[in-house]
């Protein structure tokens, strides 16, 4: 896992105060949203190798904010204080710096820790109003930018006053290697450049009363409904240097890919020991880093043995032989073991996202409306089935609960199941589950139905528990997510 180190330098000068026609929010407070939007988002992955520093500039003065240590919330909250209070109290009336000097500042801080193998990251935001001058004073950096990989971003606000800024950072990304100048617009609405992932059928399997696999030869006179299994919609993840980086000169995105090598530690006998004690301090010293070298042996891959690895709920098999040997013939099957009421079944026992099962598109219409009866049966009832799901041939057998479902898309309406797999006996390590059969208190699950019907979670009256109105759900093809700055985030 790479580490990143991600610099931002924000003009907060009086002219960053200017509002385009057709915006409601000024440039500084543009600009400082994308910013801080962009540290909650890291606040939210915890990521403790990453490091942030803040660089505040207008005419009069510099301001550096910079700690050798995680980032954290009071951080965020103290870097926000000061940017509102360094924009607010500039008068605009000296101007002796610009964002040349910015540049160097945040240049001077790379170098301090050139040696350590960090992502860096430079991100460069102003209206271009404030004069520049001296620009060559960057080139000093030139040097350090071609022997090391620091992604530069000269974000520019459109304004028509701003051509001299403009072609000065266009200057500057012709002299600097992996120096880019872009438009904020163009930046805040443009999405990863990964490629979108479009709904995949996960499985296809039949949908029985009973343990079908077991019916063998009655398995044509039950009760059976050809379906299909697909995951739920994810929210679509933006691109991080800790995972790609950009190629310059092609702009092609690189996956970061990572090769583990394995050794062990060469034990000295007594022999050595003695022979060590007889040698010279300062033969010892200079010696200490080959010795160091020496006593670690490289271990090759062929030299390793298959075996088993331990996941939070089971006991893994690492080579495929051992995984064969030691799994279940199971062919795609899901099968209803039986039901139970929905206003007893402990929250506690639901475990991982939800699988959508719906009838198998390539089959007649009497599977259609077989399947929807049966959910339409199950949501009269307020019951809820217990599952036994094989998704894929020799795969895990897991137990699921089904939660019957209406779909809403636009005029068209249909009934699918949602499984979520429950807890078993080897996730009790992960938690303590009540038996269903002694589900008595119910205090837990009370209180968590009055937190739910207290959220607001439609406008709408006649909303109904049971029906899923979300285009998500038969969204097929996607577009890239736009940035989500113009929320109203509060800090």
């Amino acid at each position: 896992m790479s580490k990143e180190l991600t610099v931002f330098i924000l003009d907060a000068s009086k002219s960053m105060g200017h509002t385009s026609p057709e915006e409601t929010k000024s440039d500084f407070q543009r600009a400082l949203r994308y910013t801080f939007g962009y540290f909650i988002q890291h606040l939210v992955k915890n990521r403790k190798s990453d490091r942030f520093a803040l660089i505040l500039f207008s005419g009069g003065s510099i301001d550096v904010f910079y700690e050798n240590s995680p980032l954290t919330l009071s951080k965020v909250r103290t870097y926000y204080t000061h940017s509102v209070k360094f924009h607010k109290e500039d008068r605009g009336e000296v101007e002796k710096y610009s964002l040349v000097d910015a540049l160097c500042k945040a240049f001077e801080l790379f170098s301090r820790n050139i040696h350590l193998k960090f992502t860096r990251n430079l991100y460069l935001f102003t209206n271009g109003l404030l004069s520049v001058r001296d620009s060559q004073k960057v080139l000093v950096f030139k040097e350090m930018l071609v022997s090391n990989q620091i992604n530069t971003l000269l974000v520019l606000f459109s304004n028509r006053e701003n051509q001299t800024t403009e072609a000065i950072l266009g200057y500057l990304t012709q002299q600097l290697k992996n120096t880019k100048k872009i438009d904020f617009d163009e930046l805040v609405n443009s999405g990863p450049p990964l490629k979108l992932i479009a709904t995949r059928c996960i499985s296809e399997a039949t949908l029985g009363l009973g343990i079908v696999e077991d019916m063998m030869d009655g398995i044509g006179n039950a009760i059976q409904f050809h379906v299909q299994a697909f995951p739920g919609v994810k929210v679509q993840n933006q691109i991080h240097g800790n995972s790609y980086y950009l190629v310059p000169d092609s702009d092609d995105v690189v996956k970061v890919e990572t090769s583990v090598s394995h050794y062990i530690k060469k034990t000295s006998g007594f022999d050595d020991e003695d022979e060590e004690e007889e040698e010279d301090a300062v033969t010892k010293e200079t010696d200490s880093q080959s010795k160091s070298e020496k006593e670690k042996i490289s271990v090759n891959k062929s030299d390793c043995i298959p075996g088993f690895k331990y996941s939070h709920r089971d006991v893994l098999a690492i080579s495929s032989e051992l995984e064969e040997a030691t799994t279940l013939e199971t062919s795609p099957i899901l099968s209803i073991l039986g039901f139970y009421e929905k206003d007893k079944f402990p929250f506690a026992y639901f475990t991982d996202e939800c699988t959508y099962i719906v009838p198998h598109s390539q089959y007649h219409e009497h599977n259609r409306l077989g399947y929807s009866s049966l959910v339409k049966s199950m949501i009269d009832l307020n019951y809820l089935a217990l599952v036994r799901f094989v998704a894929k041939e020799n795969t895990e057998v897991q137990i699921c609960v089904a939660f019957p479902r209406q779909v809403t898309l636009g005029k068209q309406q249909g009934n699918i199941l949602v499984l979520s797999r429950v807890a078993m006996k080897e996730d009790e390590k992960i938690g303590h589950f009540p038996k269903l059969e002694e589900a008595k208190d119910k205090t837990v699950d009370d209180l968590m139905e009055q937190f739910i019907k207290g959220k607001k979670l439609r406008s709408d009256s006649h909303f109904d528990p049971n029906t899923l109105d979300n285009l998500k759900i038969g969204l097929t093809q996607s577009e890239p997510a736009k940035c989500s700055y113009n929320r109203e985030n509060k800090y």
